[in-house]
């Protein structure tokens, strides 16, 4: 039996991120539909492999925070001619774009032990 929990992380903050920016007066349907497809990829990938990442060194941390905070903030930075509303919504966009990429490159990486223990399994009568 499929272990639930990380489908639901990721209908969650894929539901989730493009209500709040809808709620927040941007609308653009592509956008919110790449946006939303972006962070239901990304919460359910981080999910399945947040074992992982909580077990790695703490350097490795500190980088996938550096990048996936640090990129969004520093490279979409305020001198861009974007408006107000894209440039909020495209720190989002590059935010669960790269949070995805490094749970997609834990995804491949993991040995295929972790991949049975993602599972739940029930015992049979």
């Amino acid at each position: 039996m499929v272990d639930r929990a990380p489908i639901a992380v990721g209908l969650v903050l894929g539901a989730a991120v493009p209500s709040i920016v809808y709620a927040d007066g941007y609308w653009d349907p592509q956008l919110m539909a790449v946006l939303g497809l972006t962070w239901a990829v990304s919460g359910w990938l981080i999910a399945r492999n947040w074992r992982m990442m909580r077990e790695a060194p703490e350097r490795w941390g500190a980088l996938y925070a550096l990048l996936v905070v640090g990129v969004p903030g520093f490279g979409i930075h305020a001198d861009l001619p974007l408006s107000g509303d894209l440039w909020d919504v495209l720190r989002l966009l590059v935010i669960g774009a790269l949070a995805g990429a490094v749970a997609l490159g834990m995804e491949t990486a993991r040995p295929e032990s972790h991949r049975e223990e993602s599972r739940v399994t029930t015992p049979a009568d």
